[in-house]
């Protein structure tokens, strides 16, 4: 996990782009330079993410309109309060969110949509 600290950190090979479409090329090349799936470098992001809550990750939030975009989504979902729409830990299911926004924002999107969400809420 360690070595991903330097892959993510500004600078690193997965910043080198702010634009969504850059980030994401950079996620899948950092997946196929290390033979693992980009699916795998997100869940490391989001591990750094719960270990080390103060790592600066904001070079990896999604374009603001999105970022509020995928939000409201949450807030409305979490209203609902349907048990079916959540994991174990209580957090929402990436499909629950995809489906809801009609397949049209990234699951990559989402996801770090909420490791930002819920650190915030967090941090509130």
């Amino acid at each position: 996990l360690m070595e991903y600290l330097e892959v993510i950190k500004p600078g690193g090979i997965l910043v080198h782009g702010y634009e969504r479409h850059e980030r994401i090329k950079k996620l899948h090349e950092i997946a196929k330079e290390r033979n693992i799936a980009p699916k795998t470098i997100m869940n490391h992001v989001k591990k750094i993410s719960k270990l080390w809550p103060d790592f600066d990750l904001e070079h990896l939030k999604p374009e603001t309109k999105t970022l509020n975009t995928i939000f409201k989504t949450i807030k409305k979902i979490e209203t609902k309060n349907n048990s079916d729409d959540l994991l174990k830990d209580g957090t929402i299911k990436l499909r629950v969110i995809f489906e809801y926004l009609q397949e049209q924002i990234s699951y990559n999107d989402i996801q770090l949509a909420l490791i930002f969400y819920y650190s915030e809420t967090k941090n509130s």
